[in-house]
């Protein structure tokens, strides 16, 4: 069984608290069902099924409550050979996997910039994926990755 941190920031975060109550345990859900890399399916119908199993949420709700945490770039989706995924933007600034614990993701990664993890997770410099095409909340997630390390070799040095 995978274990996965809710990092206490999520409460004071205003992404977060300017979701919904069910969208709010849609996305911590979904963080507990990414694999070591942040990704997951986006298939409604699996969510559905695992975050709310007693719910009588429709999957078109479900969809919609997906399309608001994109929107709100806490996830970002994408689409390989005609199968949905999504990813979590801030997933290694807030996920430490030990290097002997990390298992390879069997989801395809998107088709753009994303740090890939190094032994220790501790840094992400030099180590990416190349495109052309990178969003928003990717380059947010880059940047926060890079004030992630710098923070991580002052507390080092």
């Amino acid at each position: 069984m995978t274990r996965r941190m809710i990092h206490t920031t999520i409460w004071q975060s205003k992404k977060v608290t300017d979701l919904r109550p069910q969208e709010r345990l849609l996305y911590i859900g979904l963080i507990t069902f990414a694999d070591d890399d942040g990704r997951f399916r986006a298939d409604p119908s699996l969510i559905r099924a695992n975050v709310f199993p007693r719910e009588k949420y429709g999957i078109t709700r479900v969809q919609k409550m997906i399309n608001v945490i994109e929107k709100s770039a806490l996830i970002t989706l994408y689409e390989v050979d005609g199968e949905r995924y999504g990813f979590h933007p801030n997933w290694m600034k807030y996920q430490i996997i030990r290097s002997d614990r990390r298992k390879t993701s069997y989801i395809p990664a998107p088709m753009t910039t994303i740090p890939q993890p190094d032994a220790n997770q501790t840094s992400t410099k030099g180590n990416e994926i190349k495109s052309n095409s990178i969003s928003l909340a990717r380059k947010q997630m880059l940047n926060g990755l890079e004030k992630y390390d710098a923070l991580k070799e002052g507390q080092e040095g």
